[in-house]
């Protein structure tokens, strides 16, 4: 089995009923062990429906091990995704990658993940993929990273059977609008959204802080059927401050 496996959610999806999700790496300065495993002790705790497990780097991804405790835990969600090490082609060495990439599919075989996350620039060639047992979806990155939509397009079209994570902020960067123009060009593609806002050019802010304009740029999700993964830079430091933005979360999708 390639990597070339579409995702179909059968669960009614409006933002009354969708699946909402929280992303491991919201709360990576709450890490204190190495092994971000422990953050689903927190995580579990929350009223969501699906997790993303989210590896910034190659440590973080061998390090990370999971109880059987957790193992069940995360079986029991509706929705698992994982997100490959964000410089899974330009900060790890060639011979270390497949090493890299097969540990990602025994994660994925072993929770029940849907999908792999990857960005737009840091994709391993199509015949690479093909020799493991997971789906990949592609992210659209912030305006910094200088790759548009139309970049983004000509990127992906060696991959026509990868899904497509829209992510709200990085969108927001690049202009109102952006999430609009995905929606139409990728919808039938997308398979998750990463959910946070962007202020003044910093992204995966809280709700909290999100301008007008921004609540604006996301109605056009209430076309999509996909799972609502939480991915903020969280600065709190107790459990009932994230409990009280995810329910904040819930609210603006409710609306």
């Amino acid at each position: 089995m390639s990597q070339n496996v579409f995702i179909v959610f059968t669960k009614p999806f409006n933002f009354m009923t969708e699946i909402i999700g929280f992303a491991t790496g919201c709360l990576w300065r709450w890490v204190e062990d190495n092994n971000r495993a422990a953050l689903l002790n927190t995580i579990s705790r929350l009223n969501i429906d699906a997790v993303e497990l989210t590896f910034a780097n190659k440590d973080d991804l061998f390090k990370f091990k999971l109880t059987n405790t957790m193992i069940k835990w995360l079986k029991s969600l509706e929705y698992v995704s994982i997100h490959a090490p964000f410089g899974l082609m330009t900060k790890i060495l060639d011979e270390e990658r497949p090493l890299v990439l097969k540990t990602i599919e025994r994660l994925y075989l072993l929770v029940n993940a849907k999908t792999v996350i990857m960005h737009v620039n840091q994709l391993p060639s199509p015949d690479d993929l093909k020799k493991y047992r997971f789906h990949i979806s592609i992210e659209h990155l912030e305006k910094k990273k200088n790759i548009s939509l139309k970049e983004f397009d000509k990127l992906i079209k060696n991959y026509p059977d990868a899904g497509i994570c829209l992510d709200t902020s990085h969108n927001y960067s690049w202009s109102p609008s952006e999430t609009k123009k995905m929606v139409e060009l990728y919808g039938f593609r997308i398979t998750e959204v990463h959910f946070s806002a962007t202020l003044r050019g910093k992204t995966h802010r809280s709700m909290e802080v999100a301008p007008k304009a921004f609540f604006k740029s996301i109605k056009p999700l209430k076309d999509l059927n996909v799972p609502m993964i939480i991915e903020e830079d969280m600065e709190f430091e107790s459990f009932e401050e994230v409990e009280s933005e995810v329910f904040a979360v819930k609210q603006v999708l409710e609306k």
